[in-house]
């Protein structure tokens, strides 16, 4: 088998667990066989797949399930609470950062001293030294998302007017790989778009508009579950 051959499969292979762990997110408790109907796996793919994912802790067993003809089967669930994801949301004044589970569920959420435009490259400077703070005392964080308004490709802002010093920032240069931990930096009404998706209590279908209103206007959307 080539490398070429190697890395594919791994890819595919971590392409199935992350759906697989979508599924159960947007669904709660399943069964291996709900699982592998609903993602057009066969059984022995899906069996590998829970197997690799309950080793690592992403997923528990939460006991019997009634099947049909009476069969029972054993419910698998996202184990929300075994690890954790860092928020950060950037405003013209104001930073926050909050610390949540895979379910959504905030441990804290707080806001960084108020930003001015001439303090912030000192802000910039306290927040990476939160987040390293952060890191050291939560060893379970996975990977940490941040917001940013009217971001652009090259990591830059383009509409907080108000306070231009944000537009001499590249949030990607900053923080993409400044930490040990993966960092996904997002247009901010996208990010809430995708947040509205995930963790709505009563979601009613895989496409929404997420209008956010502030200095500006911003639009995210969710067309069939796509960003």
């Amino acid at each position: 088998m080539n490398s070429r051959t190697t890395t594919e499969q791994q890819t595919l292979s971590e392409y199935n667990r992350a759906r697989t762990l979508q599924y159960l997110h947007h669904h709660g408790i399943a069964s291996r066989a709900q699982i592998a109907k609903a993602l057009h796996l066969t059984p022995a793919a899906l069996s590998k797949i829970s197997n690799h994912l309950l080793a690592s802790g992403a997923i528990v067993e939460t006991g019997a399930l009634e099947g049909k003809g009476n069969r029972r089967s054993i419910g698998l669930a996202v184990n929300a609470r075994a690890f954790q994801v860092l928020g950060v949301k950037f405003a013209r004044s104001l930073i926050e950062i909050g610390l949540f589970d895979l379910a959504g569920k905030p441990s804290f959420i707080r806001e960084l001293p108020t930003v001015e435009n001439t303090t912030i490259p000192q802000a910039i400077e306290s927040l990476h030294a939160e987040i390293r703070r952060l890191l050291a005392e939560h060893p379970h964080i996975l990977a940490i998302g941040m917001a940013v308004p009217g971001l652009r490709d090259r990591g830059h802002t383009a509409v907080v007017s108000s306070m231009g010093q944000w537009r001499q920032v590249n949030f990607r240069a900053e923080f993409e790989h400044a930490f040990d931990v993966p960092v996904i930096i997002e247009q901010d009404a996208r990010a809430g778009a995708l947040a509205q998706y995930l963790f709505d209590p009563n979601p009613a279908n895989e496409n929404l508009a997420y209008y956010l209103l502030g200095e500006g206007i911003g639009l995210g959307v969710i067309d069939h579950g796509t960003v």
